[in-house]
This record gives C-alpha cells, structure tokens and sequence, in this order.
C-alpha cells in the first residue's frame, strides 16, 4: 500500500534534494517518507487528538507495569545504560504504537546473555531496509543526504555485536512492533487513521 502525506498544507520540512526513493536502502514511509513526522505532528497540533493518545497509554500503563519473575526485577529499577524503568520505556513504546502505528524497542545483553536491557528508539527516526532485515536509523530524515548518515541495526532474532569502552562485548537488536493493516508489509498504520479527517479540521480550527 502507498501512503500519501496526510496534511499537505502543515509544513513539514522536506526532503532538501530529489532523491529516488527506490535508489535508496531503505523503504520510504509515506510519499515522501516522512508519514511517521506527519502522525507526530498531529498529536502535537490537535488538543483533542494528545488527550486521546495521552488518555490511552495512561489507561494502559496504570500504576506501572507488574512482574512475579525476581530475575526481571531489575529492569523496574534501571533497564538500560541511561537508567530509565521499564515503565518509562513501556509508556514511550505505547505513545508511538498509538500515535504512529509503530514502535521500535531496542535488545541489549553481552556475549554471555548475562543481562538483558532495553532502549526506546523514536519511532519517527525508524526506516526498514529494503530487505526487511534492518532498522535503518536517521536523527532528521527531511534532511537525508545519504547512506553515511544512517545507523543500522539488525532485527531480532539477529544481533550485532560491537565492544563497547569498558571492553566489554554488547550485542544489540531492534524488535519493530506494528499495528497491523491490510496491503501493508513493512509498517503499521495507526488505528486512528480513519478519523485523520476530524482530526484535521480540530488541527485546523486550532490553528485559526
């Protein structure tokens, strides 16, 4: 399936050159790529349509997340290398389900599988390789210039494995989480998207 810009006339910065998008290594999202920076916009510009998304991941978050497993118990005091908890990674995970249709979450252990964490990826910096095998990763994609500027990681099952500062050896994975929607293969599309046009005139009237 092809999806086309969602706000034609809600300025998003666009790709700077004319690239052919099927000489690139990865899948555009969107006519223009940029349909994950359009669903983001969204939610920062329409009041009812954040307090639907805000009102759903606190509804599913709750009180936090629970688990009867002690060796997991650690991750609801630190799940990664910056020191978030699970239940700050969880409620990231379910903004960009909500918002965007997808989530990207990070697998981090060693070559001993002696830890296990996880990172947050913004699901707007995400592109898959043609080859469906790899998360291509892009701080600005309306200012790609090339390949040299992408990060790739591989998708779970497969890891990558680099050593990090301490020596130590980190293997690393991306799990892609998407809502799934008929003729569409590589990404989600969000559950809100047949009410995109209410949510564009409360954009609009806002706006105004």
């Amino acid at each position: 399936g092809t999806i086309v810009n969602l706000v034609p006339d809600v300025t998003i910065t666009p790709v700077k050159q004319n690239l052919d998008f099927k000489n690139q290594p990865f899948v555009p999202f969107g006519s223009d790529n940029l349909f994950p920076q359009a669903t983001a916009l969204f939610s920062r510009s329409s009041p009812v349509h954040r307090g639907v998304i805000n009102s759903k991941v606190n509804y599913i978050i709750g009180d936090g997340l629970e688990s009867k497993e002690k060796a997991l118990q650690y991750l609801f005091e630190k799940a990664n290398f910056e020191g978030e908890t699970i239940d700050q990674i969880a409620a990231k995970y379910f903004r960009d389900k909500i918002t965007g249709g997808n989530a990207w979450i990070e697998v981090i252990t060693d070559n001993r599988k002696s830890f296990l964490w996880f990172n947050h990826i913004d699901y707007t910096k995400c592109r898959l390789s043609r080859d469906g095998e790899n998360c291509l990763i892009h701080p600005d994609w309306s200012n790609y210039k090339g390949v040299g500027e992408i990060k790739s990681l591989p998708l779970y099952p497969e890891f990558v494995s680099e050593r990090n500062e301490y020596g130590v050896i980190i293997s690393r994975s991306v799990i892609h989480i998407k809502e799934y929607e008929p003729e569409f293969y590589f990404y989600g599309v969000p559950n809100w998207i047949a009410g995109k046009d209410s949510v564009l005139i409360d954009l609009k009237t806002n706006v105004s």
